[in-house]
């Protein structure tokens, strides 16, 4: 593992950047009651890759409270949107670059006139940001390959902007500070939760990663990044989808991770089908706090951010299973920082 790679240069500034968004806080509180949300049509999120799994806490959130919100990825977003975008809309368009192919194609295949586009994004000069009504600038500093600082303070825009429609914005920004100071301790000694998570993660034939709610989220990002950082072929899904036929992989060929945010029903049916996956022979790890099978390194959750936690867990795994497989975490072979075609 070299600690001056370009990817673990990012990981280890992560709490840096995180704490110089959050001086921003009260401005990002503003923006969101400009939005005036409860009052929209319609709210979309779109993006695509860790940028769309950024949003979908909030569009839970929303939709929990009967808000007309919609989560969907920007690739889907250009088959669907002439009869989604209607105006009024309210369309959150997350992409770390700003110039996805897929973003791009949005703002240029519709007619936007009548619709407000918040765009998120860590380039104020990209595409999005030239055609959005709102912007919110990351201002993550540049990122090597796989994203990081730029998708943990996408987590804690959307808890900010958005924290004026469920009244929630002072708990969200000191959850997000306790957040900082927490990532902050847990960098410090990376090196040794790596080897922790090296000696503590089963090598298997198959493996993934499994969730539900928010939790599960965390579950798919992790998929994607383990699969772009350490070279290995990682699903990552929610726990009920793995029962609708995947879970015929259980059994001693199998490592299976459970994201658990400790909250129920989901805490119980995540145990309920670790159990059953144990007994089977798979092997279990877990990341949270309430869980069986071989605990994951983890930042201290207590008052924190679950996401921004799950995202230290996993990028620590990154590095662990690199190690196992001999690559450089996080180098790039055939993907590009800006994936700019279709």
């Amino acid at each position: 593992m070299s600690v001056t790679s370009p990817y673990r240069l990012n990981v280890n500034e992560q709490a840096e950047k995180l704490a110089q968004f959050m001086v921003r806080a009260d401005d990002m509180h503003a923006l969101g009651r400009d939005l005036d949300v409860s009052k929209r049509s319609r709210i979309v999120f779109a993006g695509m890759g860790s940028s769309h799994f950024a949003s979908y806490e909030t569009w839970e959130t929303f939709t929990r409270m009967g808000l007309p919100a919609w989560w969907l990825p920007a690739s889907e977003l250009i088959d669907v949107g002439a009869g989604l975008l209607s105006p009024g809309t309210l369309l959150c368009l997350t992409s770390q670059s700003g110039e996805s192919a897929e973003v791009t194609q949005v703002l240029k295949q519709f007619d936007l006139s009548k619709v407000d586009v918040l765009g998120i994004t860590n380039d104020p000069e990209s595409n999005l940001a030239k055609h959005s009504d709102y912007l919110v600038d990351l201002k993550a500093g540049p990122e090597a390959t796989v994203s990081t600082k730029t998708y943990l303070n996408t987590l804690a825009a959307m808890k900010l902007v958005f924290s004026e429609v469920s009244k929630s914005y002072e708990d969200s920004r000191s959850t997000l500070l306790r957040t900082v100071d927490s990532i902050d301790r847990y960098i410090a000694d990376l090196d040794s939760q790596i080897e922790n998570a090296e000696k503590d993660m089963p090598y298997k034939k198959n493996y993934v990663c499994v969730g539900r709610g928010v939790a599960g989220a965390s579950s798919q990002t992790a998929g994607l990044i383990l699969k772009e950082a350490a070279k290995m072929s990682i699903e990552g899904t929610t726990s009920a989808s793995f029962r609708h036929g995947p879970i015929e992989i259980a059994g001693p060929d199998l490592s299976i991770t459970f994201f658990d945010h400790g909250t129920e029903p989901h805490n119980s049916l995540n145990i309920k089908l670790a159990s059953e996956l144990v007994a089977s022979g798979s092997s279990v790890t877990w990341i949270g706090d309430k869980g069986i099978g071989t605990k994951l390194p983890s930042p201290d959750r207590k008052g924190t951010d679950a996401r921004i936690c799950d995202t230290l867990s996993f990028q620590t795994l990154s590095f662990a299973l690199a190690a196992r497989t001999g690559v450089q975490a996080g180098s790039f072979a055939y993907a590009s920082k800006v994936t700019d075609t279709l």
